[in-house]
């Protein structure tokens, strides 16, 4: 782990192996997968902020308690007080972009959810006129 993002990963591993912690369960427990987890316990997921509350919250710890005083130092921090500002404001701007990122996905949905109502009303007007059709010739069939 070079990543300077990962900076709270070594003190959630201890929080693992300290409480004698399943992977699974607490993967679980956050709602992701387990080999998900392990990546991002390896270093190989950096946006996984979004999942410290809930892990501070299965080792019965506030967000603050978990991340408190665990900055690294090239962030230079003076004081307690600004590391849990920077904190909650890394966590804020993950929150966000999650957030944005949910919103663009629901927007492609909705989109595509338009074009498909749109197809079915298409396909529907079709049916309707070949139907008519159908009635038309087999009423001049019966003459």
């Amino acid at each position: 782990m070079n990543n300077e993002n990962d900076w709270i990963l070594p003190k959630i591993k201890k929080l693992i192996r300290e409480k004698q912690t399943k992977l699974e369960i607490l993967a679980k427990f956050i709602g992701i997968s387990q080999g998900e987890f392990s990546k991002i316990l390896n270093g190989e997921r950096l946006n996984y902020y979004k999942h410290i509350p809930a892990i501070a919250d299965y080792f019965n710890l506030s967000f603050l308690e978990l991340v408190k005083n665990d900055l690294p130092n090239h962030f230079n921090t003076s004081t307690s007080e600004n590391s849990e500002v920077f904190l909650l404001n890394k966590y804020i701007t993950q929150c966000n972009e999650t957030i944005s990122s949910k919103d663009a996905t629901i927007k492609t949905l909705d989109d595509f959810v338009k074009s498909e109502r749109e197809a079915k009303e298409n396909y529907k007007r079709k049916y309707e006129n070949c139907k008519e059709k159908l009635k038309l010739a087999e009423g001049k069939n019966l003459k």
